[in-house]
């Protein structure tokens, strides 16, 4: 219930955001609607200059088509075609400067004319203002069609005009053409009237011909506008795109004349910077008063809120078993008092759950020390007796072996001036044990694979051997034939393995995990006295995350593992042999 239970600080970081959210939210409404609104503005306002500045082109377009087509009509320049048909040179004379003298005209009195030329293809003849062009058959064969063409090598805008009109699909069997040519600079000239401001990027483009603009930069977003184009189509194009992160405008406008469109986008973000600039104003000072009340209520969740948790924590975990805890950072306020008097419990109840532990301990060493003193004389009594038929039998070499082995069995076993002897010393016992097992049974067979560096390691007395004899006596004897035990050793990843493993008659899976059980469970009265205590001594000595693991053989009998780690030191706990011994 407690744990549900909304905590000050939570409460005050609600009622703050309580009182926040529906003004950041109305703010945002209203925002959104003006921004809305100007969107709008802009969208409607740039397409009029769009369409202004493309009839603006398409006019000029236009006027000059129409001078092309007045000019076949002129009769001065009409007389051209005949010029091959004056008898006297000076008729010719005047005719040629009188049609240069009327293109040269109409070149002043239009800025955008570049060049007017006029063909007379049955003659073959031309006049131009470009003095230095010649007339060329296969050039006008090639060139002549209907409407603007765009020559982007020379950069320049061409109009034909033919007399008679119907044989523009066979200019070379007309009376006249005329020709028309303006450079790309006068639709450049207008495209910068139109960016006065610099924010707008106009263009022009055409899918065959490509792009007209002022700039080389921004490349790629022209080419996004244009790739809309060519989808979408159209006299009309108006749509939003982003790009890099950015949002843009973008509008297209057919010119029928030219058969160009022109295009430009403008980035939304510098239109609506005003509104933006409003906007963050109004967050940045709404997040100060945000921030002003948390840091208003991080100074009580400073000061109450978290000491408070910090001491439910800990109390749990000393709920749970976890006695060597401590709030070690305690504040400087009222709960320094309430921390030094959890620690100073904390450690009385430590000091006593160890002592109690150690009581038992020891109490379970010495019932295990009292059956083994009840074991050891039938230990003693079937050896003395194995001497006595083997010294009958003149068996001298068994009778030695048997004395050598059960001397330095009991000699070491019986030995209490090292408690934690080398694992060199406690694999000699086990030789020792292991040899006399093997003379009295016959059929026991044993192997010992424990490495030099392991042997260099100290451990509690007397660990192994109960190990050992379990195997022996629970495992081997009832087995019918002969029977192996192998007892091996490893250290790996900082951990020393002690593995006993036999191939007896072994356990069942329920009897097995039985086993496990009792081995995790607290210390009871009806729970065994050999693993049990050896499993304790390591976990008390080493750690936790030392201990004794059962498992079945692949010989079908037991394995029972020995771990803890290499460095005793590093697991905390080896100080509590010595209060313990």
């Amino acid at each position: 219930m407690v744990r549900n239970r909304l905590t000050t600080y939570a409460k005050l970081v609600i009622l703050i955001f309580a009182l926040l959210v529906p003004i950041s939210v109305l703010y945002t409404y209203s925002n959104d609607t003006t921004s809305g609104v100007v969107r709008e503005e802009i969208f409607e306002s740039n397409r009029k200059q769009l369409v202004f500045l493309a009839s603006q082109m398409d006019e000029r377009a236009e006027e000059l088509a129409t001078l092309a087509v007045l000019l076949v009509q002129d009769n001065i320049v009409n007389d051209f075609q005949y010029v091959k048909d004056y008898g006297r040179y000076t008729e010719v004379i005047r005719t040629r400067t009188d049609v240069v003298d009327r293109l040269m005209l109409q070149l002043t009195a239009n800025g955008w004319i570049k060049q007017i030329s006029v063909f007379a293809p049955r003659a073959g003849e031309m006049e131009s203002t470009d003095r230095g062009r010649v007339f060329d058959a296969a050039a006008l064969t090639t060139g002549v069609e209907h409407g603007w063409r765009y020559d982007r090598a020379a950069g320049e805008f061409g109009w034909f005009a033919v007399e008679p009109a119907s044989l523009y699909g066979e200019p070379l069997k007309a009376k006249l053409v005329t020709e028309i040519r303006f450079s790309r600079s006068n639709i450049e000239d207008m495209l910068d009237n139109y960016d006065a401001g610099g924010s707008r990027k106009p263009f022009l483009y055409r899918a065959r011909d490509g792009m007209i603009a002022l700039r080389e930069d921004d490349r790629e977003i022209r080419e996004r506008v244009t790739s809309l184009i060519d989808e979408v189509g159209g006299a009309f194009f108006n749509r939003t795109l982003t790009y890099d992160g950015k949002e843009f405008l973008a509008s297209a406008v057919y010119l029928p004349n030219l058969d160009w469109y022109v295009v430009d986008y403008v980035p939304l973000e510098e239109v609506l910077a005003p509104i933006v600039r409003s906007r963050n104003l109004f967050y940045s000072v709404l997040v100060s008063l945000l921030l002003f009340g948390l840091v208003a209520s991080f100074i009580l969740y400073r000061n109450v809120q978290l000491p408070l948790r910090e001491l439910i924590r800990n109390m749990q975990r000393l709920k749970m078993g976890d006695f060597g805890t401590r709030i070690d950072d305690a504040p400087r306020n009222e709960f320094r008092f309430v921390f030094e008097r959890f620690n100073s419990m904390a450690r009385q109840i430590q000091d006593l759950v160890e002592k109690v532990y150690t009581e038992k301990l020891r109490s379970r060493e010495a019932t295990l020390k009292q059956l083994q003193s009840q074991i050891n004389p039938h230990f003693l009594y079937n050896c003395l007796f194995f001497i006595q038929n083997r010294a009958r039998l003149g068996d001298e070499q068994a009778v030695e072996a048997m004395a050598l082995n059960l001397g330095e069995y009991y000699r070491y076993t019986t030995r209490h001036e090292k408690q934690t002897p080398l694992l060199e010393e406690e694999v000699r016992l086990l030789e020792n044990y292991l040899v006399i097992q093997k003379l009295r049974l016959k059929r026991i067979r044993y192997e010992i694979d424990v490495p030099e560096s392991m042997r260099k390691l100290s451990i509690p007395r007397l660990l192994v051997q109960p190990i050992v004899e379990n195997a022996i006596v629970h495992g081997l004897e009832p087995k019918d034939g002969e029977g192996r035990i192998r007892i091996s050793g490893a250290t790996e990843d900082g951990r020393c393995r002690f593995t006993i493993e036999d191939d007896g008659v072994g356990m069942t899976p329920e009897r097995l995990a039985e086993l496990r059980r009792k081995l995790d469970e607290p210390l009871q009265e009806e729970t065994g006295c050999g693993m049990w205590n050896v499993n304790q001594r390591l976990i008390y000595l080493f750690g936790a995350d030392s201990g004794l693991t059962l498992s079945a053989s692949e010989g079908g009998g037991c394995r029972v593992t020995l771990q803890w780690p290499a460095d005793p030191s590093s697991s905390g706990e080896h100080h509590r042999e010595e209060r313990a011994g």
